[in-house]
């Protein structure tokens, strides 16, 4: 059954496993061959749970199959570990691991990716990869004519009033101009140069787009006023063929293709190595630094 839905998997990615110059990569799932020496890996279904690349979830979506195949070429995971970790145990005084509920979370040394990496976030990269719009969101500011700005801002308030009295202290329904951010900056209105996004959005996030101008990259920290005479515009366009990304970033392919090269995938092998281990602070082993120990070239190349 695993094979069947690896296979029709990677068929949807056939194409889209790309090199930065351009070559591409098909991946396949030998079947039983005796005579192969290709390493064999077995696969474990289960009905539900968290899946990883030796253990399948029935029915799992896609995104996840190509997740997990990755990691038998050599992947690593780049996200924030949410669920495993460490607490103390009251016996021993000692940290121990722990499957759910840590006091403090595991594999804090690991190297977060970008968040449409498909090692990241992978039904992001999906995204990316089929998604039919294109979603782009940036602030505006008000211009040197404050009054234009006001009178903006006025006039929403008063078109959404009778709104807001009808369904005091229930869900506000209100029309979808109302609703939706704008696509363009009003008269008054500039465009802020600083935060802008440009996301590949699926068919059904498209059609609910637009409330409340999601996907802005903003600092934790912002001052007091900084939505003072700020607004969120969102605008979508057809994505074009040539916008679809490749399912893995340069780093990736390197490390797929170029297996053992300390010269390409050095920064890469570092990132390996800590992505499943824990600093000494959250009750690991402490995090490995290639600069500063005596990690060879030959050791990486044994791991």
């Amino acid at each position: 059954m695993w094979r069947s839905l690896a296979n029709e998997c990677l068929n949807k990615v056939r194409d889209k496993i790309r090199g930065p110059n351009g070559e591409k990569l098909t991946l396949e799932v030998e079947e039983n061959n005796p005579h192969s020496k290709t390493p064999k890996i077995k696969i474990k279904l289960k009905d539900s749970g968290r899946a990883n690349s030796r253990t399948w979830i029935k029915d799992m979506p896609c995104y996840t199959v190509v997740h997990e195949l990755l990691h038998v070429t050599g992947l690593v995971d780049e996200y924030h570990e949410t669920i495993k970790g460490y607490s103390l145990d009251p016996k021993t005084g000692r940290y121990k691991k722990v499957d759910q509920d840590p006091e403090k979370l595991a594999y804090d040394c690991r190297k977060i990716g970008e968040k449409h990496s498909v090692m990241h976030s992978q039904n992001e990269k999906w995204n990316r990869l089929f998604g039919k719009w294109k979603r782009k969101t940036s602030l505006c500011e008000c211009g040197s004519d404050a009054q234009k700005c006001n009178s903006y801002f006025e006039e929403r308030q008063k078109k959404m009033a009778p709104y807001l009295r009808e369904n005091a202290g229930g869900i506000v329904e209100l029309p979808e101009d109302l609703r939706r951010t704008p696509t363009e900056c009003p008269e008054g209105f500039a465009l802020y140069p600083n935060y802008s996004t440009t996301e590949i959005i699926s068919e059904e996030t498209a059609a609910f787009d637009g409330f409340g101008g999601t996907g802005l990259d903003l600092p934790n920290e912002l001052p007091p006023d900084f939505w003072l005479n700020k607004m969120v515009i969102q605008q979508q366009s057809a994505v074009q063929e040539s916008e679809r990304e490749s399912v893995v970033d340069e780093q990736q392919w390197n490390a797929i293709i170029f297996p053992g090269c300390f010269s390409k995938n050095g920064a890469y092998y570092e990132a390996a190595e800590n992505a499943y281990r824990t600093s000494i602070e959250n009750g690991g082993t402490g995090c490995v630094d290639y600069s500063s120990t005596k990690t060879t070239r030959e050791t990486v190349k044994n791991r």
